[in-house]
């Protein structure tokens, strides 16, 4: 008899046992000793990024003042963008700090704010120059085809923003605000492979909160919003193509995309939710009680990794930090903190990356989170 209740005890106990799991959070050794204005670039090379002014901490310390500076995705070039008072100067740079190239690009007006410049893993860069503005440059320098985003509207509109899939196969230029018949409207346009943009949404009553990609390019979620609605998120293939639509049940941050476009997450100030980009089942959902910074889902592990804290859009520092895992399949929640702050710098993209099955990274900020599970 005490054998069979034994047996039945650990029938009950296993599925608890098998489930409990905890984080291990750490700053990876490459950026463990970095300071909040330090950023870590390819081979493990840094920078020190201040108001104005980038600073290579390498051999030499060279340091270089600028309008605007960019990298690219895999953090192996540095572009900046200095303004001479009357044109461009664009300087290419190895994450050492060297010169690879530097060359004179299109005229400026002096202190601009809405320049910017976003280089390419293959040495290619692409200037902001004006607010609907854009220039490419292949990478020998030549000045290429120039575009304009403009939507034409008398009443004015916000600067054009970019957003790039992570393999950079697929661009979206995309205008969040433009004033129009007394609302707030807004477009979105994708770049085509002969440098010329086609329209792929456009809504005179909403206005665009943020553009997301997945990280093949296969899916595009924007997210709109107008005043006295609930916030919308459209779906869209690469081509443009509408997928589907989705209405959100509080007010937006932001969307993010699983790595092969088929979900998508939904996340407020408090609130979680992931999506079937297709059929707009509902997979699951979290409620967090500090304010979420960034999210990501892995299909694969059935997995949903929330960071949160309390965000400074100032100073770019998130402190409080924690890190949450949903575990989908087992219906449970498991977090732990981060005893310092992140700064995270707008050239950066902050992003969750799986490198195991166990392993993950938050990326992006002045230092990198390994976040391990055992």
């Amino acid at each position: 008899m005490i054998r069979i209740l034994f047996q039945l005890f650990l029938v009950m106990i296993l599925p608890s046992i098998l489930c409990a799991q905890s984080i291990k959070i750490s700053a990876t050794e490459a950026t463990s000793a970095n300071g909040m204005s330090i950023y870590t670039l390819d081979q493990g090379n840094k920078v020190e990024l201040k108001s104005g002014s980038v600073r290579f901490l390498g051999k030499g310390a060279p340091a270089y003042d600028f309008s605007a500076v960019g990298f690219s995705p895999d953090r192996s070039l540095v572009g900046v963008v200095q303004n001479t008072g009357n044109e461009a100067r664009i300087l290419l740079l190895t994450p050492q700090g060297d010169t690879l190239n530097s060359f004179s690009s299109v005229s400026l007006r002096a202190n601009d704010p809405s320049l910017a410049v976003y280089p390419t893993n293959t040495g290619h860069s692409l200037l902001r120059d004006n607010i609907m503005n854009f220039t490419f440059h292949d990478g020998t320098g030549v000045v290429g085809e120039s575009i304009s985003t403009g939507s034409g509207s008398k009443a004015g509109e916000t600067v054009t923003k970019v957003a790039t899939s992570p393999n950079q196969e697929v661009t979206v230029f995309y205008t969040p605000k433009i004033k129009q018949k007394g609302a707030l409207g807004s477009k979105a346009e994708l770049l085509l492979a002969d440098h010329t943009i086609r329209r792929i949404f456009q809504d005179e009553s909403r206005y665009i909160k943020s553009v997301e990609l997945s990280d093949d390019g296969s899916q595009i979620a924007i997210v709109t919003a107008a005043e006295g609605t609930a916030d919308r998120v459209v779906l869209l293939d690469q081509y443009g193509n509408r997928l589907n639509d989705l209405t959100a049940e509080e007010d937006l941050i932001g969307a993010g995309l699983s790595g092969d476009g088929r979900y998508v997450t939904l996340f407020s100030k408090g609130r979680v939710r992931i999506y079937d980009v297709l059929t707009s089942e509902r997979l699951g959902s979290a409620s967090i009680d500090s304010p979420v910074y960034e999210v990501a889902y892995f299909p694969e592990d059935k997995r949903l990794f929330i960071a949160s804290g309390n965000y400074s859009e100032v100073s770019g520092v998130l402190q409080n930090v924690d890190i949450k895992i949903v575990l989908l399949d087992k219906r449970t929640i498991i977090s732990e903190q981060y005893s310092g702050a992140l700064r995270f710098h707008k050239a950066f993209e902050p992003t969750f990356e799986r490198l195991s099955a166990a392993k993950y990274e938050l990326q992006g900020g002045n230092k990198n989170l390994r976040i391990e599970l055992y």
